[in-house]
C-alpha cells in the first residue's frame, strides 16, 4: 500500500516524531511511505528512517492578510495535490 503523510515541518515536536515512527513502522511492513512537508527538506531536525521518501513542498510562509492567505493556501493546496499525484 502507498501512504503518504503530510505535516508542516521535521522540526523536533510530539507531532513530528509521531509521523517519523509511524512511517519507520509501515516500511518495516512492506508499505511505500512518502513524507512530504511545507518546508524545505535542509530545515529537518528529525531524521527519517530509511527506506520512507522525503519530499516538500516547500510552500510554508506567513500571510499578510486575508488575500495573501487565500493565495498562499491554493498554492500549498495544488504543490501537495501534484506531489500526490507523482
Amino acid at each position: 500500500m502507498k501512504v503518504l503523510l503530510h505535516i508542516n515541518s521535521l522540526a523536533v515536536g510530539g507531532a513530528e516524531q509521531t509521523v517519523a515512527k509511524l512511517a519507520g513502522h509501515w516500511v518495516r511492513c512492506g508499505h511505500q511511505v512518502s513524507v512530504v512537508t511545507q518546508t524545505p527538506v535542509a530545515m529537518d531536525r528529525l531524521p527519517v528512517p530509511p527506506g520512507v521518501q522525503r519530499e516538500s513542498t516547500e510552500t510554508a510562509g506567513v500571510s499578510s492578510g486575508f488575500f495573501s492567505a487565500v493565495l498562499r493556501n491554493t498554492r500549498r493546496l495544488f504543490r501537495l495535490r501534484w506531489v500526490i499525484r507523482r
